[in-house]
């Protein structure tokens, strides 16, 4: 982002109602200019994540389509970052759009960070009972699916499913790996630690007829 766009964004935060950081999932690319605060309105910072990080300036870098493959608590320790630098220019709370592997990235957040200024979560085709371990003295997250997949089952699949992407067979196994160790208690440390954030889940009609019984609340 040029250096007059950064002089606006700081120009126009005394008049900012809402400060949003929108996470992307696996296989995306950043960064782009954003036609969301359109959308939302003028008084709306509307920021891409990286995961990438942050440049010098404090601005999401660019990446490419397999930067999106991180251990969690890499991806979650990103996220918070870019939320304490989107609140430390617009004073407000941010709130976050997560999209599928995005969605992962915000119970490791949650659970590596508990006391980031976040107000509202939007979760877009969330990932629900994460990385249910099958190494005995990993407990499953509160309200999980009493017959997880096992590990082994998730690198078959990501075998298959790499082999009919861009990104080749290996291209999320670090994300898979961190998944299976710990993804189920980030996502338990999310549910207790973001108690007094407002969530809301978007599931397509194809994923919740397939949804494992879990915490989510009814409504």
């Amino acid at each position: 982002m040029a250096a007059s766009s950064a002089a606006e964004d700081k120009g126009a935060s005394g008049r900012l109602t809402s400060a949003v950081l929108v996470i992307p999932g696996f296989g995306s690319s950043c960064c782009y200019p954003s036609e969301s605060r359109n959308l939302i309105g003028p008084s709306a910072l509307v920021r891409p994540f990286s995961y990438a990080g942050l440049g010098a300036g404090g601005r999401p870098l660019p990446y490419g389509l397999d930067a999106t493959d991180l251990p969690l608590s890499v991806l979650g320790d990103r996220i918070a970052q870019q939320v304490w630098r989107l609140h430390r220019e617009t004073g407000r709370p941010v709130d976050i759009v997560a999209e599928s592997e995005g969605t992962l990235g915000v119970y490791a957040m949650l659970a590596r960070h508990p006391h980031v200024p976040v107000r509202t979560v939007v979760l877009l085709s969330p990932i629900v009972d994460p990385g249910q371990a099958d190494e005995a003295g990993h407990a499953a997250a509160p309200g999980g699916s009493g017959d997880p997949v096992s590990g082994d089952a998730l690198s078959q699949l990501i075998r298959v499913a790499g082999a009919l992407s861009p990104f080749g067979s290996s291209g999320a196994q670090r994300l898979i790996g961190s998944v299976r160790s710990d993804g189920a208690a980030y996502a338990a440390a999310a549910v207790k630690n973001g108690q007094k954030i407002r969530w809301l889940a978007v599931v397509p009609l194809a994923d919740a007829v397939t949804l494992p019984v879990c915490d989510l609340p009814g409504n």
